[in-house]
């Protein structure tokens, strides 16, 4: 699905903003896991992005079952949306280097030596939160 602009908004403001995106994603058990991720960018006009410096338990879960949430809450402004999509490694040298260099200088020095992976989300649902639900266009909403 196409990103309304206001959801963009949220999403790319988020780390200066101080409000990082949390990603929840499961295993292929259902065991669930949550975190912060602020390298979180849209990537383009259906799809996030984020680069996965850890490796670790978000990796692994993607992995396992690539469906995935993420929550941007600006907390000042009252507002914010979930994103619901699949997730996948992008494996494409240029596109990794795109993303990490979008990435904040705070986030690249957690990961010096460029070993993390670029993980791209192709949303399918957006959903609006608090005033965001006031401006929110349904004909842009899917049922999840």
């Amino acid at each position: 699905m196409k990103l309304p602009p206001e959801a963009k908004g949220i999403v790319e403001t988020a780390y200066q903003k101080s409000y990082p995106c949390i990603l929840a994603t499961s295993s292929r058990d259902g065991k669930p896991d949550i975190g912060i991720k602020g390298s979180m960018m849209v990537f383009d006009d259906e799809s996030l992005a984020y680069w996965e410096r850890t490796k670790s338990t978000h990796l692994n879960n993607i992995l396992a079952n690539p469906n995935v949430a993420v929550i941007c809450w600006d907390g000042q402004e009252k507002t914010g949306y979930r994103f619901f999509g699949t997730a996948v490694i992008a494996n494409d040298e240029k596109i990794r280097d795109a993303v990490r260099e979008r990435v904040s200088e705070n986030e690249r020095k957690l990961d010096p030596n460029k070993e993390g992976v670029v993980i791209i989300i192709r949303v399918s649902t957006v959903i609006p939160l608090g005033k965001a639900k006031q401006t929110f266009k349904p004909e842009n909403a899917s049922a999840h």
